[in-house]
């Protein structure tokens, strides 16, 4: 890593509240988001089994909360760059936003899309776990529903169990970022008091669309219509850390702790998020993104601070830079996961060691092949968008730690060939152990993987 080119480029560009348009803590906070919506989906048939570890943490639907904060990342960083280019040069540069997202989102998805395709292809000659998404209709369902993926539509068709259901959240940034833009030129040219205005309108908008589910569509949860709220919110935080409009007791410590307080008395009764949609649910849609986009505008408030260093850590940044690969990749991993928990027989193995050894392959899978996909197709063409969209905002933007994909990739890959091996030799112990003990398929109830609802 170029440690001290970056550390001077972040300086530049953090020196001024107003003129910043990148915090480093947000890389972390968006590890935070990319670690939540991982411990949600995993799932692994190896019977019934509660996590002392990681059952709390699932408890409050972290997946919903990782996505969440997602879209109100997107939402704030992106306006603050566009902010920031009217506020330099008067204008907006349509083209250059338009492109620069393309080589951002693109590839990656692309390129996941099509290898998760194959993945889940009953050509493939692999071994399926049991309860894997590889029946005929849902191989049907993945073969009539890739088109509306390949041109981010795939939130607003009925969704089954299947890996590349979790492609549903870059469709709904897909689609924010198409209006994004005109909603930033209109609200520019509107005095300040009107972006009040603006997400009193967005709000109520989303309560009522969100009530009126057209039949035929997708659950409210995976519509576009759902997120209006956070995405306006996000917007409307970093207008307010442009103007500097916060006052000065955002700065200390206790807004982090009514945040947080709030945020726990509201998760702790989690199953709103799946209906039976009413006005108290539309309500709390609203009002869980507003807590999230507050806990990012006080992150970017605090920017520096000590408190915040380990946002700022070099594990927390490296992660946070990996996230969208990470995202995209962890299906694919969870899915390799299951099948050996099956091939090994773990459910005659000890659940709590099995399970939580599966955990930490299946993290650290998932970072080795984001890794791998980072540095062979990411960085690439990260490369050809500095020479294709030149621009000042380009520069200040991407002043991001520089991961170092291939150390990251043999880290993680060694690691997780280490819990193979710590795995098998459980596996062994276990068969000697107990061989009478009933199949994988006796001992559970063969739950569909809560991997496309979040």
């Amino acid at each position: 890593m170029d440690i001290k080119r970056v550390e001077i480029a972040e300086r530049a560009v953090t020196s001024s509240s107003r003129e910043a348009i990148f915090w480093p803590e947000l890389d972390g906070l968006r590890a935070v988001a990319c670690g939540l919506v991982v411990v949600a989906h995993f799932n692994p048939w190896i019977g019934n089994y509660s996590s002392p570890v990681l059952s709390p943490i699932k408890a409050i639907d972290p997946g919903n909360v990782g996505v969440m904060l997602f879209f109100g990342l997107s939402s704030f960083l992106l306006t603050s760059v566009c902010l920031s280019e009217i506020d330099r040069h008067g204008r907006f540069d349509l083209r250059t936003f338009y492109l620069r997202r393309i080589f951002r989102i693109w590839p990656l998805y692309f390129f996941m899309l099509l290898l998760t395709f194959f993945v889940v292809s009953p050509a493939m000659p692999l071994p399926q776990a049991p309860g894997a998404a590889t029946t005929p209709e849902q191989w049907a369902w993945v073969k009539k529903s890739v088109g509306f993926y390949a041109v981010f539509l795939g939130n607003w068709i009925d969704h089954t169990v299947s890996e590349i259901g979790i492609l549903w959240t870059i469709c709904v940034e897909e689609q924010f970022y198409l209006v994004l833009p005109f909603i930033l030129l209109l609200v520019v040219h509107l005095r300040r008091k009107y972006v009040v205005l603006v997400v009193a309108v967005a709000s109520t908008t989303l309560a009522i669309l969100f009530l009126s589910r057209v039949p035929g569509l997708s659950s409210p949860y995976y519509q576009t219509t759902t997120y209006i709220s956070t995405f306006v919110f996000g917007g409307a935080a970093a207008f307010v850390v442009r103007r500097r409009l916060l006052p000065r007791i955002w700065s200390g410590p206790m807004p982090l702790f009514g945040l947080a307080v709030l945020v726990a008395i509201l998760l702790a009764n989690s199953g709103f998020w799946w209906g039976p949609y009413g006005l108290s649910v539309a309500a709390l849609y609203s009002i869980v993104p507003v807590l999230l986009v507050l806990l990012i505008l006080w992150v970017a408030t605090n920017s520096g601070a000590s408190h915040l260093s380990p946002l700022r850590s070099p594990l927390c940044r490296s992660l946070g830079i990996l996230s969208y690969a990470i995202y995209l990749a962890h299906v694919i991993v969870h899915r390799l996961v299951n099948l050996e928990a099956h091939l090994l027989e773990l459910p005659r193995a000890p659940a709590f060691l099995a399970y939580h050894l599966l955990f930490f392959q299946y993290l650290m899978g998932s970072i080795f092949l984001a890794a791998l996909a980072h540095g062979l197709v990411e960085r690439p063409v990260l490369k050809l968008r500095k020479r294709a969209v030149p621009s000042t905002e380009a520069s200040a933007i991407d002043a991001r730690w520089s991961v170092d994909w291939v150390f990251a990739a043999i880290v993680a890959g060694g690691l997780s060939v280490l819990c193979l091996l710590a795995l098998w030799t459980v596996s062994l112990m276990a068969t000697g152990r107990y061989k009478n003990a009933p199949t994988i398929s006796e001992t559970q109830d063969m739950r569909e993987p809560n991997i496309i609802r979040l």
